[in-house]
């Protein structure tokens, strides 16, 4: 949470237009590419809805910056397990499968990196080991029986790569979490110290030392020969 409060809404407006142009971009582009197919014809339509209404929720302060980054590390998740389900299973034409991994699933690492400013770290770390997980399954339940089999060994190596590599930015995407979340406590305990050496606890007035410290804060702003006065009322 601590990470989201220092980054403001319009940044995650900027963010969420952009994903909107991208997803209407690839939306365009679908049949001049030569790889349109259903499944992306429909969810980039979809997708560009969805980020629109955030981003209008956004604008109305209907919901928050926090809210809205979750919803987008869930939703597109959500859309590249349904893109590699349909991919390895449903795809009217499997000679583009791997063409396909090339387009959509480099945005992974992206996601990877959102979901640690999921609001809570360790909820941002959970939510990207669950959809690693099921993205995990949905891969090694094609590469096994196809690598056995000899069959598709093309895709089933890509699979394999794009998994080696998700575990990597699993590791360093978690890695990173607990790295903030360190920084965040030690910063906290920091503040806590520093609030109780120089506050009274019950009044949370400056004390003697806070009046120490800035008396000689003030002091050394003035030449060793200068006379300098202090008056307490």
């Amino acid at each position: 949470t601590g990470v989201l409060a220092a980054t403001r809404a319009p940044e995650i407006f900027g963010a969420l237009v952009m994903a909107t142009l991208a997803y209407l971009f690839g939306l365009w582009f679908e049949g001049p590419s030569g790889q349109g197919n259903p499944f992306d014809r429909v969810s980039y339509a979809l997708l560009a809805a969805f980020f629109v209404t955030l981003a209008a929720l956004l604008v109305a302060d209907r919901i928050g910056a926090a809210t809205a980054v979750s919803a987008v590390v869930v939703v597109v998740y959500c859309q590249f397990i349904g893109k590699l389900v349909y991919l390895l299973h449903f795809t009217p034409r499997p000679e583009l499968v791997q063409a396909e991994f090339t387009e959509t699933f480099f945005w992974l690492p992206s996601l990877f990196v959102l979901s640690a400013f999921v609001p809570g770290l360790r909820r941002g770390g959970v939510v990207s080991a669950f959809f690693f997980a099921v993205f995990a399954a949905v891969s090694v339940g094609y590469i096994i029986p196809n690598g056995l089999a000899g069959q598709n060994l093309g895709v089933v190596y890509a699979l394999v790569e794009m998994t080696l590599a998700n575990v990597t930015l699993l590791v360093l995407t978690h890695n990173f979490i607990g790295f903030r979340e360190h920084l965040t406590r030690t910063s906290a305990r920091a503040e806590t110290m520093e609030r109780l050496a120089f506050r009274d606890s019950l009044t949370e007035l400056p004390n003697r030392l806070a009046l120490e410290r800035t008396l000689g804060d003030q002091i050394s702003r003035y030449r060793p020969d200068a006379k300098v006065a202090v008056a307490f009322i």
